[in-house]
């Protein structure tokens, strides 16, 4: 890691060391960020007095707890009730939810990056990049919901993972299985990014070890649990479980050719346009940059490797979506948990041309 006069610090396989010359230092970006939400919620409850579509949904919805409520899944509905029975149903509760969901996507950026990286300084500078991200910095402030719970929670498997590489503790394992049960109670395109994390780690021979322990089975099998009441509650309520479906706009009305044509452009645009907002403010800030430190450890690129794979894999199937299912209904924002590691990857390339003078210029 490069401090703010430029010079390297040095890194372990175990974590990173303390650099005091570091701004801000990884508790001073974290205040940042909170006082930023923060700041939100007060902005939002002084100027705004009414909400959009997908907010409003949650007044009606979170009137009542219920195992299901239609194509979405629960789960943003269930943590968002505890607030309108404290705060009413207002805008202070909706945004109060929206906005630690939102610091949480942002504290497990850090903590991910800094595990993958074992470099702060990058830890830093990826927690700030997602402010790049339009859907996560403008769209989930103005109204998405799941969408940002299901973030957050792909970001959580994917620390809960990388521990489980790591320390090969029992905890790790039942975490993970939780995220996972969890996620899938989020929003239903979260398991896209878990079968890709899944697969991507088994061709990798120095992760499949870990994913051999029978503990992955239990931890797997509790996740299950966690979904399946509401998976119960789906095999009841088709005809209302099946209506997310409509999102993929199937176009079994056109030819074959020009459904996978608007199809793949869909998906095409959606992708660029989720990647190239941060690609090109960090490509701007670190154009020639000087290389002032070293790359990640042998253990951060087979990480990087299976977020990469994983990424490949997802785009296979999706893919095989547009060509044998016809779905041509992809949008920025569906990408949001499959994407969100974006910045992750992006700084871990970036972490040895990565000083204290760009560090000052993303955060």
């Amino acid at each position: 890691m490069a401090n703010a006069a430029g010079a390297h610090q040095p890194q372990t396989e175990q974590g990173p060391l303390p650099c005091p010359a570091l701004f801000p230092t990884p508790r001073q970006a974290l205040l940042l960020l909170g006082c930023y939400f923060a700041l939100q919620v007060v902005l939002r409850v002084v100027f705004s007095t009414s909400v959009d579509l997908d907010e409003s949904e949650q007044v009606v919805l979170g009137q009542k707890l219920l195992l299901g409520y239609g194509s979405d899944p629960p789960l943003y509905t269930w943590l968002q009730a505890p607030f309108f029975r404290v705060f009413g149903e207002s805008v202070l509760a909706l945004s109060l939810f929206k906005n630690l969901l939102l610091f949480a996507t942002y504290w497990l950026t850090f903590k991910t990056t800094r595990l993958l990286t074992r470099n702060s300084a990058a830890a830093v500078a990826a927690a700030f990049s997602l402010l790049f991200l339009p859907e996560l910095a403008w769209e989930s402030q103005r109204d998405l919901t799941h969408t940002v719970l299901s973030g957050a929670l792909a970001l959580a498997s994917l620390y809960c993972l990388l521990q489980l590489f790591e320390t090969r503790q029992t905890r790790w394992y039942i975490l993970f299985g939780l995220s996972a049960g969890f996620g899938l109670l989020s929003k239903f395109n979260y398991a896209f990014w878990l079968l890709g994390l899944l697969v991507a780690a088994v061709s990798l021979p120095d992760l499949r070890p870990a994913l051999r322990d029978w503990r992955l089975l239990v931890g797997l099998l509790i996740g299950l649990c966690v979904f399946l009441p509401n998976g119960l509650w789906m095999l009841s309520h088709r005809h209302l479980a099946l209506l997310t479906a409509s999102k993929f706009e199937v176009q079994s009305s056109h030819a074959w050719f020009e459904s996978v044509r608007l199809g793949t452009k869909h998906l095409l645009e959606s992708v660029v346009g989720f990647v190239a907002p941060p690609a090109l403010i960090l490509g701007l800030v670190f154009w020639n940059a000087p290389v002032s430190g070293s790359g990640i450890t042998s253990a951060g690129r087979k990480y990087r490797a299976m977020i990469l794979r994983a990424w490949l894999l997802i785009g296979i199937m999706l893919i095989a979506l547009v060509i044998f299912a016809r779905a041509t209904g992809f949008k920025e924002r569906w990408f949001q948990p499959i994407l969100i590691a974006l910045p992750i990857v992006a700084v871990s390339f970036i972490q040895p041309r990565l000083d204290g003078f760009r560090l000052k210029l993303i955060a």
